[in-house]
């Protein structure tokens, strides 16, 4: 009895052994990374366009792999592009850095948002000497017309060649426009001045409404006049709140109390209802009927305009995009 306990304990020893020769060695490490090569270019020529780019990455043992989802992208100017996942997409104008990363190894990838053969046309658009937000910046060349808006400073950047005229426009300020040259990179700072958005607006004026030539109205209905007087709205605070009214024997206005609401632009006047300064109206003159909108700029002694939208008799109806809005004192 007492040899066999010990025969089993020489037997278990030795399976011991053999498991502990049969268990794992330390791991091999894992390989590193030699370089990393982007695929795909990120030349763009407008904003709102995009390009996807891939990354590989080599490692130690030789291998490659496709890396593009696990690396780390960055734009070095979120105004000009912005990136995900290799992934970049033209946000402004200019010229930066794409940096990428992924383990030990990084590059920089150069970044261009501008048209082939085109110059960068950059300044800044001030007013009594502060950087403006939120002025349009238009270059129109030979290449065509493309716009910016100006950030918190007034900054700007547009792609312009040869012959450039440089507009500069912003609510309650005179636009200012500029013929330059341009034959290399450019800076070419605006200023803008505040127009008086009260003056020379109140008072009588005659407004006319022409039914489109393509109508079939009777003639009496196609052109239709109405006196109209325009005043300031209740809050002056806002310079924009203007109050056209027109009136007749047999008008009935749907919208505005008789009258239209509109917005002062210096010594202009635009019908509104809407922020986007588009006239918006419907109303009844005895037996014909008038809806539609209608977008344009009225100065103060005229405006000649057309609108979209419908003239209805009992008999006839028409449509068309090309009716005529006149207002004129």
């Amino acid at each position: 009895m007492r040899n066999g306990a010990a025969f089993a304990l020489i037997v278990g020893a030795l399976l011991a052994c053999i498991a502990c020769d049969r268990s794992p060695g330390p791991l091999a490490p894992s390989p590193g990374v030699v370089s990393i090569a982007v695929r795909g270019s990120a030349l763009l020529s407008r904003t709102g366009e995009s390009a996807q780019l891939g990354l590989t990455s080599t490692f130690t043992d030789g291998t490659t792999k496709d890396v593009t989802a696990a690396a780390i992208w960055w734009s070095d100017d979120q105004g000009v592009f912005a990136v995900w996942k290799g992934l970049v997409t033209a946000t402004g104008y200019g010229r930066s850095e794409l940096k990428i990363s992924y383990g030990s190894a990084a590059l920089l990838l150069p970044v261009r948002v501008l048209p082939e053969g085109a110059f960068l046309v950059t300044g800044y658009v001030r007013n009594a000497g502060a950087g403006l937000e939120g002025v349009r910046v238009t270059a129109t060349s030979p290449m065509g017309a493309f716009d910016a808006v100006t950030d918190a400073k007034g900054h700007y950047v547009v792609p312009g060649i040869a012959a450039v005229t440089l507009r500069a426009e912003k609510y309650g300020f005179e636009p200012e426009v500029r013929q330059v040259t341009v034959g290399q990179d450019s800076a070419i700072d605006v200023d803008l001045r505040t127009v008086d958005t009260r003056s020379g607006i109140r008072g009588a004026y005659r407004l006319t409404v022409t039914a489109s030539p393509s109508c079939t109205l009777p003639g009496a209905a196609m052109p239709r006049a109405y006196s109209a007087f325009v005043e300031e709205g209740r809050n002056t605070q806002r310079s924009e709140d203007l109050i056209v009214t027109l009136s007749g024997p047999n008008l009935i206005a749907y919208f505005g109390n008789s009258g239209f609401t509109g917005a002062f632009e210096g010594n202009l006047v635009r019908f509104d209802i809407t922020d986007n300064f588009l006239a918006e109206f419907s109303f009844v003159d005895g037996d014909l009927s008038y809806s539609g909108t209608a977008r344009g700029m009225v100065a103060s002694d005229a405006i000649v305009t057309t609108f979209s939208g419908t003239l209805r008799m009992a008999s006839s109806e028409c449509r068309a995009t090309d009716h005529r809005l006149e207002l004129r004192r």
